[in-house]
């Protein structure tokens, strides 16, 4: 954090500062860094701070970035507050889907995840788990039946990403996306 420098965080020249400086130091000591870019004058610094802390915690599930700001990462952020508030709620028919899995060493709640995730788009799905096109169809069809979801219905589809994506480990790294995890 550099309080009150006039720098806009968003902009190229504190974008390639971090950038070159998170990479030297990755390269000088091995260790994988990030950094949070944030600006605030002296008064603000905890409200920074907490910022910082937000965006750092994003950046550490997403090894393909080492640097960000919270307008860059407010979506993950948001929903990571989101999962947090919903971390209680329970679906029996979620509960049961991912039984099976443990039970059979399955990957339909991910399959289901995943194709959540993209949409419905099951080209991108088999792409993501390098499995093929029949097999998404067959795992969603299957998950969707364990689980007795209506996967026509939008609020079933949120509530089950939603809570999908809190139950299930961080999860496969999507190409041009963060991981799970959030």
């Amino acid at each position: 954090m550099l309080p009150g420098l006039d720098v806009d965080p968003a902009g190229a020249q504190a974008q390639t500062w971090a950038a070159e400086t998170t990479e030297a130091v990755r390269r000088e000591s091995g260790f994988p860094v990030r950094a949070a870019i944030v600006t605030a004058d002296t008064a603000a610094l905890d409200h920074a701070r907490a910022e910082a802390d937000q965006v750092l915690q994003v950046l550490l599930r997403s090894p393909d970035r080492p640097v960000g700001t919270m307008a860059q990462v407010r979506a993950a952020v948001l929903l990571q507050e989101a999962l947090d508030a919903t971390a209680g709620l329970r679906h029996p028919g979620l509960d049961a889907l991912l039984a099976h899995d443990a039970a059979h060493h399955g990957e339909l709640a991910t399959t289901l995840s995943s194709y959540l995730d993209a949409f419905g788009d099951v080209a991108v799905v088999a792409t993501r788990l390098h499995v093929h096109p029949n097999t998404v169809r067959h795992r969603v069809r299957r998950a969707a039946e364990i689980a007795g979801l209506e996967l026509a219905d939008p609020e079933q589809r949120l509530l089950a990403a939603l809570l999908l994506r809190g139950a299930l480990p961080v999860r496969r790294v999507r190409s041009g996306q963060e991981s799970g995890q959030l």
